[in-house]
């Protein structure tokens, strides 16, 4: 039986922004290893987020928030998020 695969993207986010973080090279190296019907698209825009605050959850979000939403948030139907560990 034949089954057809998708294309499907996905959302990378690495929580760590250390330059050498190893979390990010391993999205890195699940973006080239994956198959070709998978894109995957690592977020480096981490760093111009400002920090979450549900009391300034206003209609227009902060333009670095709104570009991700508008940019990657949906195209990306699976996410894959790596944070360090402490």
């Amino acid at each position: 039986m034949s089954q057809t695969i998708r294309n499907t993207s996905l959302l990378a986010i690495c929580g760590s922004l250390r330059h050498a973080s190893s979390n990010k090279e391993l999205l890195k190296a699940a973006a080239l290893l994956a198959p070709p019907e998978v894109e995957v698209a690592v977020y480096g825009d981490l760093d111009q987020l400002p920090p979450f605050n549900p009391d300034l959850d206003i209609e227009t979000p902060p333009m670095p928030v709104a570009a991700l939403g508008r940019d990657c948030m949906r195209k990306a139907s699976p996410r894959i998020r790596t944070w360090p560990r402490w």
